[in-house]
């Protein structure tokens, strides 16, 4: 019945995609099924089809709050099972927020080396300043960059 309900939905968007009411009951239709993603997409859809429908914005906000609330469970799970789970995420995602910095750095670096070398008014120390500097900041990024990601 649920999927009979589906693609009666589907095929009435096919024949008027601008109606609030069908992208709305499509929306109920997923959260039903547990689809709450495609839900919350309709419900999107449908505010921005009309963006007074308070309906949607009520459907919305409740789809989200359960979502959180099955977030705040998981957690409160994985702490029972594993204490220093948190803590070993929080490590790795700063890690590899250093890591991106890092190559971003040297990305940068290597673009205002070459845009400077290619200027007239470089001097000869300033350019010999520049390789050395490149050179030596070479020899540090690699070891950031040969760690995988499976170490952490």
């Amino acid at each position: 019945m649920v999927n009979e309900a589906e693609v009666c939905y589907l095929n009435a968007i096919l024949i008027y995609p601008q109606d609030c009411y069908t992208h709305y009951n499509l929306g109920l239709v997923y959260e039903v099924k547990c689809m709450f993603d495609k839900a919350l997409d309709c419900y999107k859809k449908t505010l921005e089809i009309s963006p007074k429908y308070l309906n949607a914005y009520q459907v919305t906000f409740t789809l989200i709050q359960r979502s959180m609330m099955m977030q705040l469970s998981a957690i409160k799970k994985i702490l029972e099972l594993d204490p220093n789970y948190i803590m070993q995420q929080t490590i790795q995602a700063q890690f590899m927020k250093k890591k991106r910095c890092l190559m971003n750095l040297l990305s940068a670096f290597k673009k205002l080396y070459k845009q400077s070398l290619y200027t007239s008014k470089l001097s000869t120390t300033q350019a010999l300043f520049m390789q050395s500097n490149t050179v030596e900041f070479r020899q540090f990024v690699p070891r950031i960059s040969d760690i995988s990601d499976e170490r952490v």
